[in-house]
C-alpha cells in the first residue's frame, strides 16, 4: 500500500499536477488504517500488564507443567511487542521470523512451547475489549501469529513422535547463528552518521515516548 502511494505521488509529481481524486482516496485510506495500527499498539502497550497477567493464568490453567510465571510471563510479553512492532510498521516480518524460523531461541529463553504461546494469544484475541476498526486490525496480526504458532506445533509433533507414542519436541536451534544483538549492531552500522544524528539525544531513555506517546522521563 505505501509503495503505491509513492508511485502515485511520484507520478503526479512527473504529470505536474496534483492526485485526482481516486489517488487522494487510496492516501487517505492508507493514513486512516496507520492511524488504527498506531492507536491499536498504543492499546496493547497501555494494557500490556493486564492482558499479560490474564494469558497467563489461562496457559497456567492448560498447562499446568508452566511452574514458573515470571518466565511464562516475559515469554507472553515479548510477543506481545512483536504483534506492537508489526502493527506499527505493517508488516508481518518479524512474526515470520521469530515464529517461523527463530521459534527455538522463544522456547529456549522463556520456556514456552508453541501450544502455550498460541493459548495465550487467543485469550489476549478474545479479551482485548478492543471494537470497530481497532478490533479488525489487531484481530489480523493476532490470527497471522496464532496460525502460524498452530502450524508449528503441529509439525513439531509429528516430528517428536517417537516410538513409544510419547511426544518430544524436536528442536532445530542453531548454536553457529548470530544472536540478535549482533545482527542490530551490523545493521545500525549501516545506516549514515548523518541519519544518525537525527534522532533525540534522549531516544534511548524516552523510546516509549516517541513510539507510543507514554510521558517522558526527564
Amino acid at each position: 500500500m505505501e509503495m503505491s502511494i509513492k508511485a502515485a505521488i511520484a507520478t503526479a509529481q512527473v504529470q505536474n499536477r496534483f492526485l485526482n481524486q481516486t489517488e487522494l482516496e487510496v492516501v487517505f485510506g492508507w493514513l486512516k488504517q496507520a492511524e488504527a495500527r498506531r492507536d491499536t499498539a498504543e492499546y496493547l502497550q497501555k494494557n500490556a500488564r493486564l492482558l499479560i497477567d490474564s494469558a497467563v493464568q489461562a496457559v497456567s490453567q492448560q498447562f499446568p507443567e508452566y511452574t514458573s510465571v515470571s518466565e511464562c510471563a516475559d515469554g507472553i510479553d515479548y510477543c506481545l511487542r512483536l504483534i506492537q512492532y508489526c502493527l506499527l510498521v505493517d508488516t508481518t516480518d518479524l512474526l515470520d521470523e521469530y515464529l517461523i524460523n527463530r521459534f527455538d531461541e522463544i522456547s529456549q529463553t522463556f520456556n514456552l512451547s508453541p501450544n502455550a504461546v498460541t493459548t495465550a494469544l487467543e485469550y489476549i484475541q478474545n479479551n482485548h475489549s478492543l471494537t470497530d476498526q481497532a478490533a479488525i486490525t489487531v484481530n489480523q496480526y493476532l490470527n497471522y501469529a496464532i496460525n502460524t504458532l498452530v502450524k508449528l506445533g503441529e509439525k513439531e509433533k509429528t516430528l517428536a513422535q517417537n516410538s513409544n507414542g510419547k511426544v518430544e519436541v524436536e528442536r532445530t536451534y542453531d548454536p553457529t547463528a548470530k544472536p540478535f544483538w549482533q545482527r542490530i549492531v551490523e545493521i545500525g552500522e549501516q545506516v549514515p552518521k548523518e541519519e544518525w544524528d537525527k534522532l533525540p539525544r534522549d531516544f534511548a531513555r524516552n523510546f516509549e515516548h516517541y513510539m507510543y506517546g507514554a510521558p517522558r522521563e526527564e
